[in-house]
């Protein structure tokens, strides 16, 4: 693992935490680096990119964000589709 994977999980990790906390907007912002960041690093790590967007869509619909929680979840439960069933 690498100083950029130990920050994503870093994060993540920060992120869930001030959702936990009430601090739903800090954590947008937190999570939805942690995601571009996997992307960065590994692409093709759909499972984790996958995660991250649910955790992300669980704070969108607390503030509200409904469409743009439903489109993330389409979207992960898309790439674990090709994940598992192809």
């Amino acid at each position: 693992m690498n100083a950029k994977s130990l920050y994503g999980l870093a994060l993540d990790a920060l992120g869930r935490f001030y959702y936990q906390t009430g601090h739903q907007h800090e954590a947008l912002g937190l999570i939805r680096e942690s995601i571009n960041l996997a992307k960065e690093i590994e692409p093709s790590n759909k499972e984790r990119i996958g995660v991250l967007t649910i955790n992300m869509s669980s704070i969108l619909v607390d503030v509200g964000e409904i469409s743009e929680a439903l489109s993330l979840l389409g979207l992960a439960n898309s790439s674990f589709q090709l994940i598992f069933f192809v």
